[in-house]
């Protein structure tokens, strides 16, 4: 992913956050969405990653709304790393 495109994918994701969410302070949405952004958006790795495993209760509410924004093949799932309990 060159840097044009990791720009591009980073702003659809807050794009779609910020339209979809009443407010960025609510359940840390805006904290995970920062590193998230972060993740996407760092160059000195081919892959880089945010970890909203499932058993970090952390994310518990921001997980689902993902889920159901961006579909499984988006490539905003490249950038989160999700494991089962």
């Amino acid at each position: 992913m060159n840097d044009e495109q990791r720009c591009q994918l980073a702003r659809e994701v807050f794009n779609k956050v910020f339209l979809k969410t009443d407010t960025l302070n609510h359940d840390n949405i805006g904290t995970h969405l920062a590193y998230l952004l972060g993740a996407i958006l760092d160059s000195r790795l081919d892959h880089c990653a945010v970890d909203w495993s499932e058993e970090n209760e952390e994310h518990d509410t921001t997980l689902p709304l993902f889920r159901e924004w961006f579909p499984v093949e988006h490539a905003v799932w490249k950038h989160i790393i999700i494991t089962d309990t």
